[in-house]
């Protein structure tokens, strides 16, 4: 009898390692998953006068992540799918009117070779237009 036990045991113990072992590498391939990089895109959004604004989105059109900008106009989007590209566009809203000192006109921003550089963008009132 203990020698069945012994034998169902050690069945039910190889059978849950095989399952365990090959869920865990499941999708995975024969080298892993593909490698991510991270990038992180710095900015801040200014008037004219070089005051920085609030509460302005400012989402990348290509994975569409978006931000809003704190009270200084600064803002940091950290996104992994841009592993490849060197150019892409930034779309600017102001989606509260002039809760942040002003209504100003939406932009939409091609940048290249972004990774290397702290972004700029001056935003235009829209009663100069």
């Amino acid at each position: 009898m203990a020698r069945k036990i012994k034998k169902t045991y050690r069945f039910i113990l190889s059978f849950f390692a095989t399952v365990v072992a090959g869920g865990s590498l499941a999708g995975c391939g024969m080298y892993g998953p593909p490698p991510r990089s991270y990038y992180t895109m710095n900015g801040r959004v200014i008037q004219e006068n070089g005051e920085g604004i609030s509460n302005i989105k400012v989402t990348i059109s290509e994975t569409k992540d978006s931000v809003y900008t704190s009270k200084d106009g600064s803002f940091s989007i950290v996104n992994k799918d841009l592993m490849g590209r060197d150019n892409i566009t930034l779309e600017v809203e102001d989606l509260d009117g002039e809760e942040n000192g002003g209504e100003f006109k939406s932009q939409r921003i091609k940048l290249n070779n972004f990774r290397d550089q702290e972004i700029s963008i001056e935003m235009e009132n829209k009663d100069e237009l």
